[in-house]
């Protein structure tokens, strides 16, 4: 099954330039990633982008933190195409 992702929002943590917030947020919306289940989705979507997750990985929406900006945390919200 194909699953796409929308950031829904930026926690506090981690400062990120503008721009930056752009292009992070259009890769990740423009990804399209095959895989089982939503939580594998979570997984190689982390993977992709260089992030880490909570070790309890939930369905639907997670938080996951980006070490390469700064610790930057971003909730994501994963749906089937």
């Amino acid at each position: 099954m194909s699953y796409r992702f929308e950031i829904q929002e930026y926690e506090k943590k981690g400062k990120v330039s503008r721009e930056e917030r752009y292009d992070i947020s259009k890769y990740i919306t423009e990804l399209s990633i095959e895989a089982d289940n939503e939580k594998k989705a979570f997984r190689l979507l982390a993977a992709r982008i260089n992030g880490k997750l909570p070790k309890s990985v939930e369905m639907g929406e997670n938080v996951i933190t980006l070490p390469d900006y700064g610790g930057c945390q971003i909730r994501v919200k994963v749906s089937a195409c």
